[in-house]
């Protein structure tokens, strides 16, 4: 059975796990186990269609990543955007994030994670909290460009409910060089919850994340961090 929302990292590596997208894994694993269910096999990863808005403004360039090293961890930072590699040299593991929370307590509302496929598709993990009406789905918007609707959401763990996606060459494309990803949800007491990630230094994040998966595809030492 394969699951088209969880992807294993390469050999030798290990899976950060404080990710909800691990819990993810080792409940499906879990699940797996105990009886293969035909409706699982059939849920695949949401496919979502060309966002990218008429007129885009293009990403700030030139983005200097800021690179620390402490007890085998490395972090990049390109604006609004994370990468973060871990791990002893025969099993790390990179991922490529964003996180929105909360200024009063600094609680993590919304995390969204990237895994490039390659320069036009990428694999996307996003994690939004708990509370939400999860019948109708989510609305995704780049900029005012078209919104896509009904994304549906894969399950709720304790750290949120969680949506698994991929994106084509237009919605990247539009990543690049928009100004805001907008998340749309209703919620489950009513009305609904808007969230905005600022897309600022993802032009540059990616193509760096895309050349840290091109070299774990070569050697098992590095691995994308799947979401």
């Amino acid at each position: 059975m394969q699951y088209s929302h969880s992807f294993p990292p390469a050999p030798g590596s290990r899976q950060r796990r404080n990710s909800p997208w691990w819990l993810l894994a080792c409940v499906l694993l879990a699940l797996t186990a105990a009886h293969a269910s035909p409706a699982l096999a059939q849920n695949r990863s949401a496919e979502v269609p060309a966002l990218a808005r008429q007129g885009a403004v293009a990403a700030t360039p030139g983005a200097a990543a800021d690179v620390a090293a402490a007890a085998g961890a490395s972090t990049e930072r390109y604006q609004e955007w994370l990468i973060s590699c871990e791990g002893p040299a025969n099993g790390r593991y990179c991922t490529l994030e964003q996180d929105l929370r909360r200024r009063e307590d600094n609680r993590r509302l919304v995390l969204l994670e990237v895994k490039p496929e390659s320069m036009d598709s990428a694999l996307v993990g996003l994690t939004l909290p708990l509370g939400l009406d999860l019948r109708s789905g989510l609305a995704l918007q780049i900029d005012d460009g078209p919104m896509v609707q009904g994304v549906p959401y894969r399950t709720c763990l304790q750290q949120g409910c969680l949506v698994s996606m991929r994106f084509d060459q237009g919605t990247l494309e539009g990543m690049r060089t928009g100004k805001v990803l907008k998340v749309r949800t209703g919620v489950a007491s009513g009305g609904v919850a808007d969230f905005q990630l600022p897309l600022a230094g993802f032009a540059q994040a990616y193509v760096r994340m895309a050349a840290l998966a091109a070299t774990a595809s070569a050697s098992p030492a590095v691995s994308a961090r799947r979401p």
